[in-house]
């Protein structure tokens, strides 16, 4: 579960903003600041679920593995690239959802789990994933938004209120729980903004919620290898 655990922020992209929280209140808004822990949490629920899209920027630990994130996610459509271990090592996977389907694009990662002749066969190309493939089950859960919320937003055990604040120029509430803090928008729609834990492993860690609804084009690979066909 991804709420409790501690999140890493990757500042190499244009939309990291390493930005700690103001310590100025925030002043009107949706209300939601009014409600209790709880039915603060199941609105920021919704509204992640009920978003037409969304960038995910950052990382999250769970379990003791680290994974960083630079995905942009709507209803039916998802692009960008995913760092995480497998087998031991750390990979960076670029993936694409588009019209029903699951791309992937890792020749590094398919070249250690599959060994020359996997390397041979698939070279540098994107592979079209089997339809509820398992081994590829957690990655396509984070390119879901409605699967991706629940999986980033239940939290193991209790949740409390905390500050009201300001992070990147939006007013929000926290959300403590755990090892984490949770921020949602206290004005427009009660967006999560931001996951930052308590005690970061390195400066700056978090895993930041953005562009809203905005809209993101996607195109299938061309070509792309059919892995059922191997």
């Amino acid at each position: 579960m991804m709420f409790l655990t501690a999140c890493g922020s990757d500042q190499s992209g244009p939309d990291a903003s390493g930005s700690a929280p103001s310590t100025q209140p925030a002043s009107g808004g949706n209300g939601i600041a009014d409600k209790s822990a709880n039915e603060i949490l199941a609105a920021a629920q919704q509204a992640l679920k009920s978003a037409q899209s969304v960038h995910l920027k950052g990382a999250l630990t769970d379990k003791g593995e680290t994974i960083k994130l630079n995905l942009w996610v709507t209803r039916t459509q998802a692009k960008g690239s995913i760092t995480a271990p497998q087998g031991g090592k750390t990979y960076t996977i670029d993936v694409i959802k588009a019209r029903g389907r699951f791309y992937m694009h890792a020749p590094a990662m398919f070249r250690a789990v599959g060994g020359a002749a996997a390397a041979q066969v698939i070279g540098n190309r994107w592979v079209l994933v089997p339809k509820g493939d398992k081994d590829f089950k957690d990655f396509e859960t984070l390119v879901h938004i409605p699967s991706m919320a629940k999986e980033m937003l239940t939290p193991d055990g209790a949740v409390a209120k905390g500050k009201q604040t300001v992070i990147d120029g939006k007013p929000v509430i926290g959300l403590d729980a755990g090892d984490g803090t949770l921020y949602v928008a206290t004005s427009g729609r009660p967006y999560p903004v931001k996951l930052v834990p308590l005690k970061p492993a390195t400066p700056g860690e978090e895993l930041a919620f953005l562009d809203y609804d905005q809209p993101v084009k996607v195109k299938p690979p061309a070509r792309p290898l059919d892995l059922s066909k191997l």
